[in-house]
């Protein structure tokens, strides 16, 4: 099976998603040409754009729990050589836990207007502190890398 995905992967994953989408283009094309000359309240009420909608949710979801089911997998065969995957993953939460930490909980008006509690929005400020952070860092990374390379 290896051998087949690793030959054919590729070329099975482009044609399922080239199929997805010349459906959901004739779904879609159909369904908006029979409408005449819709609005956007009638584009939003009707079931034309559902199975674009449906089969991304899908691929994403799957592509998750693929990941995870994989990620788990490869740590409980080979555990010290997944060592900085964990020290990785344990220092992402730090961070964001830390963040967390030091948000304030105020409510602002925008915040208010989305009905966000308290405890929503020093999740929210933890995970773009930390997503910031990890960002520049991943930038910092590259550039020294970079830097270093040229002096090898």
């Amino acid at each position: 099976m290896y051998s087949f995905l690793n030959k054919y992967g590729q070329t099975i994953a482009f044609v399922g998603g080239l199929l997805i989408v010349l459906l959901f283009f004739i779904i879609a094309a159909t369904g908006v040409s029979g409408m005449g000359n819709p609005t956007r309240e009638d584009l939003y009420g009707s079931g034309v754009f559902d199975l674009g909608l449906r089969a991304a949710q899908f691929l994403v979801i799957a592509t998750l729990l693929l990941m995870i089911f994989f990620i788990i997998r490869s740590i409980v065969m080979n555990p010290k050589g997944s060592l900085p995957l964990i020290v990785g993953i344990v220092g992402i939460l730090l961070l964001f836990l830390i963040f967390r930490g030091m948000a304030s909980g105020e409510i602002t008006a925008a915040m208010k207007k989305m009905v966000v509690t308290p405890g929503q929005g020093k999740f929210v400020s933890g995970g773009i502190w930390a997503a910031t952070i990890l960002f520049f860092g991943a930038i910092a990374a590259a550039v020294i890398s970079e830097v270093r390379g040229l002096f090898k």
